[in-house]
């Protein structure tokens, strides 16, 4: 009896809530039913000459130039009065092709519910639930970065792809820069290698091994270095005393990203007749006879194509949803700060570029200083041959006037920090802006009243649920898929580029590494039987 009454009342408590969860679940899935079609890719060839690319940053000017080189008539629109304000302008600027670190692990989902029990700007993420149950689509994408996160398989595929695509990045990267003649002081390149700072955490230093010997494995010379030898190297920095390890890749190097999507956007306008049109913010596609004929802005101005390209980063899903194209990339909102330095402020800074991963704060130093761009310097002029002074004439005298001493030449320094989840509805969080002020005056106090002055900017990476961009076709033949470059937009845009160019035309540039497989980006991977399976170890 007192079974049956415990098993009674037990019914009594969990009824609502099952049902609830049941009708819950009944409408998710109808929900995902009625929008599998989102995902789909069409298999018709596109044809046409005129295209028009959404989106002014590193993936949107790429995919413009490679179209632009294949004698398409591209036009691109961007929201903002000059190209690359957005993201592209605030990541770290570090180029590393051996090492990714995927968002989809274990160990992001533990950092996100540590993140729930403290006070906002108090951890590195800024994750609001709240919005992944009350927007389906949001939902759609949790429910996939789940998977993604349950799957090993699923996250060693990923791991994979990642360095093959960061390989063929970078050799297009080195291409373009040789055919087009951009010199590395255009885009404030330089050969630093990266250094990985461990502070105050023991454990997490002890973590630094694994992944050093799998990059020198693979070919990317890595160097970890004891704690006295950390110690004596980093002497002369205010952060000394709370090194714990330090790591160095001697690969990588800097650029800065804005700078050099710029130049190609030059290069593209006047060697091969690309136009771009800023101000210009995209608000929906127009359709017809099952093909998409053009862009509407928010100004009332329509913008034909016989091809459309939507690049646009974080915009991206809105901008796709108009036409019933699911695009599953939500907002990762980075915070970022930069302002010129001496060079002896370059110098008591420490290495850099450096990651300190005790806070997700990211530093580097560029060669140039905020606000300025560099040019080529100009082949010097021959100088004019003398004439012989008469013989016996003595020698003419010094001059009596010093050459004037030249301008300190300034550097930048950037730091950057922060994954917030939020839409793109929701302005700066004060609180985030301040966690970075707070961790960069911590490592450079030297610096605190500059950083205590300087306007913090915001900027969304579009995150995709499985780590991987997605450069894909549409379910209709002219509508393409350029975003989702997740942290890694510097690294993996001009490749991104150059596979959408392949998307479209069926041509890529030749490079050292090979395309990537075009499938590993494709739009369709999202479907829910597909994606299903790959979870479940049951397709690739």
């Amino acid at each position: 009896i007192f079974f049956r009454c415990d098993m009674a009342l037990l019914f009594k408590v969990l009824k609502y809530p099952t049902l609830l969860g049941g009708a819950f679940g009944a409408s998710y899935l109808g929900y995902e039913s009625y929008m599998a079609d989102g995902y789909s890719v069409s298999k018709k060839p596109c044809s046409g000459k005129s295209v028009v690319v959404v989106g002014g940053g590193v993936a949107g000017v790429s995919s413009a130039y490679y179209l632009a080189r294949q004698g398409y008539a591209v036009t691109l629109l961007d929201k903002d009065p000059d190209l690359g304000l957005g993201a592209s302008s605030l990541n770290a600027g570090w180029h590393r092709t051996q090492s990714h670190a995927p968002l989809t692990s274990p160990g992001t989902v533990k950092s996100v519910i540590k993140s729930l029990g403290v006070s906002e700007g108090e951890s590195v993420l800024l994750v609001w639930p709240s919005y992944f149950l009350r927007d389906p689509e949001w939902m759609r994408f949790g429910a996939r970065f789940m998977g993604a996160v349950m799957s090993s398989a699923m996250r060693a595929f990923f791991s994979d792809y990642c360095l093959h695509l960061s390989k063929f990045s970078a050799d297009l990267l080195v291409e373009v820069a040789k055919e087009e003649g951009l010199a590395d002081v255009e885009w404030d390149r330089e050969d630093n290698g990266w250094y990985h700072m461990i502070l105050d955490n023991p454990a997490m230093a002890a973590n630094l091994n694994a992944p050093a010997a799998m990059a020198n494995k693979q070919g990317f010379p890595t160097t970890v270095y004891s704690l006295p030898e950390t110690k004596e190297k980093l002497a002369s920095t205010p952060y000394v005393g709370r090194m714990q390890g330090m790591a160095y890749e001697e690969t990588p190097f800097i650029g800065d990203c804005q700078k050099w999507l710029r130049r190609l956007a030059e290069i593209s306008s006047e060697k091969y007749g690309a136009k771009f049109v800023g101000n210009t913010s995209a608000c929906s596609l127009k359709t017809s006879g099952g093909k998409v004929t053009g862009v509407d802005t928010v100004d009332g101005r329509h913008f034909p194509g016989d091809i459309v390209v939507l690049a646009a980063g974080a915009w991206t899903a809105d901008i796709a949803a108009t036409a019933g194209v699911s695009v599953p990339v939500i907002p990762a909102k980075g915070y970022s700060m930069e302002f010129s330095i001496t060079e002896e402020q370059a110098k008591s800074v420490g290495p850099a570029p450096a990651l300190f991963s005790n806070s997700g704060l990211a530093m580097t130093v560029f060669a140039s200083e905020a606000g300025k761009r560099k040019k080529a310097p100009a082949p010097a002029p021959a100088p004019a041959p003398e004439a012989p002074a008469p013989e016996g004439a003595p020698p003419a005298p010094e001059s009596a006037v010093a050459a004037a001493p030249a301008a300190e030449e300034l550097k930048r320094i950037r730091f950057s920090t922060a994954a917030e989840f939020s839409p793109m509805s929701l302005p700066g969080r004060p609180a985030m802006a301040n966690y970075l002020r707070r961790n960069a005056k911590e490592v450079i106090p030297s610096l605190a009243a500059e950083i205590d002055v300087q306007h913090v900017r915001m900027g969304a990476r579009p995150q995709t649920p499985d780590d991987l961009p997605i450069v894909s076709g549409t379910k209709y033949p002219n509508l393409f898929i350029n975003s989702g470059g997740c942290s890694y937009g510097w690294r993996w845009g001009p490749g991104m580029g150059a596979m959408l160019a392949h998307a479209v035309c069926g041509k890529c540039p030749a490079t050292p590494t090979p395309m990537p497989a075009p499938a590993g980006m494709s739009l369709d991977r999202f479907s829910m039987g597909t994606y299903l399976g790959k979870v479940l170890g049951t397709s690739q």
